[in-house]
């Protein structure tokens, strides 16, 4: 069908993959004797730590200055951005209370030169931590939580693993549901509209949605939330809005004045936005003005790209609504209420990762590695998926936030 063969190029042009969506199918795992001082140190963070005397500061400022040129695929780019995310962030928050505000050259020039190749921020995000960023323990076993690691991490806990492999298992969760939503927008601009075909296609959503709530119910599996918040969560706060680094930060040999960036958000999932822009849910003040920014400034280009083209294309839901047959409205109405479900789990796991740890344990050291008090509000991990609101609130769960009627 003509249908097919649009969905299938948009696809192409964008780089979503039929079967893994964004997700790299085949992560790359080394890059070389040339870079072992970047993959050596990721691998030593945890002895570092545990080494008295032994600072990860020191010993990231004697890296040698690497040639990032040497890096000629985007898989190498890639897990390059994964490596200098996990010294850069274990180099600033080494000191929980007391962040550095500055990275040196050797780690902030190829940094920032290999983002830019990226088109995403040289800090830490999701689809190089999370969808670039993983194996299988058993190659032959499925491909799911139990049976899959990440390749390289701040610290070596299954804990942080499993907050960055959620993730990864909720967004390829999500590629029935964006390929449906592809496919009926295309349906949708052919005269008349083959309004049989569209059901099954909304059902497929739900299916689909339904599947990313299961993924992200495992979190609690395999991430402690008071263990998350006091140890692993400091180490993964951003530059932007953040009292303890109210200058931001600077990249020395790169620029004299200071960046600021956010921490990772579950914005800066195309899966989530993928959903939002088809089913035409709208995010309004702040909470639009956030989405549009993490779509913007922290994802690639390639799913940036297709989220903008879904919000382009045909409106679902002034179609669906005016649809003459029964089913196609209940269907696209099912769509809404299973993605409201899916947003309810995700603020139920926000209040166990962030509020209730945060309420009774404020006067707790944050870090077991350092001495200090809890560093002030900042780009903080706000819960899983949502790595750093300053609100410690999820902009894209707001459900008095959206409206299911866009009109294009």
């Amino acid at each position: 069908m003509e249908s097919e063969e649009a969905v299938e190029e948009v696809m192409r042009q964008f780089g979503f993959s039929p079967d893994w969506g964004f997700v790299e199918e085949s992560p790359l795992e080394q890059l070389g004797e040339y870079f072992s001082p970047w993959t050596d140190l990721v691998l030593e963070l945890d002895d570092i730590r545990d080494e008295p005397g032994t600072y990860i500061r020191e010993i990231v400022s004697q890296l040698p200055l690497l040639d990032d040129k040497r890096l000629t695929s985007k898989a190498e780019l890639q897990l390059a951005h994964t490596l200098l995310s996990c010294l850069g962030q274990s180099y600033v928050h080494e000191e929980p209370s007391h962040p550095c505000a500055s990275i040196p050259p050797s780690l902030a020039v190829p940094w920032v030169n290999i983002s830019k190749s990226l088109g995403i921020p040289p800090i830490i995000v999701h689809s190089t931590i999370s969808l670039n960023n993983w194996r299988k323990t058993d190659p032959e076993g499925p491909f799911s939580l139990p049976n899959l690691t990440t390749l390289y991490s701040l610290e070596s806990s299954r804990d942080l693993e499993v907050f960055f492999l959620v993730p990864l298992l909720v967004e390829l969760a999500s590629v029935p549901a964006v390929k449906a939503i592809l496919t009926l927008q295309a349906l949708s601009s052919l005269c008349p509209v083959p309004w049989p075909l569209l059901p099954p296609l909304l059902a497929s959503i739900s299916r689909a949605v339904g599947e990313m709530r299961h993924q992200l119910a495992l979190l609690p599996t395999g991430c402690e939330p008071t263990l998350f918040y006091h140890r692993l969560r400091p180490l993964l706060s951003g530059w932007k809005d953040n009292p303890a680094l109210p200058q931001g930060m600077l990249y020395e040999g790169v620029s004299t004045s200071p960046c600021h960036y956010s921490g990772g958000s579950a914005a800066q999932s195309a899966a989530l936005q993928l959903l939002d822009a088809g089913l035409g849910v709208e995010h309004h003040d702040m909470e639009g003005e956030f989405l549009a920014d993490m779509r913007k400034h922290y994802m690639p280009p390639n799913q940036s790209g297709l989220i903008e083209r879904v919000l382009a294309g045909p409106s679902l839901s002034s179609v669906c609504r005016a649809s003459p047959l029964e089913e196609v409205r209940e269907g696209f109405s099912s769509c809404l209420e299973e993605l409201v479900s899916f947003r309810t789990d995700h603020l139920v796991l926000v209040a166990r990762y962030r509020r209730r740890p945060s309420q009774c344990h404020r006067r707790r050291q944050v870090h077991p590695w350092s001495q200090g008090n809890q560093p002030a509000g900042g780009q903080a991990l706000a819960g899983p998926g949502d790595w750093g609101h300053p609100s410690g609130h999820l902009p894209q769960e707001d459900q008095g936030g959206h409206q299911e009627g866009r009109q294009r």
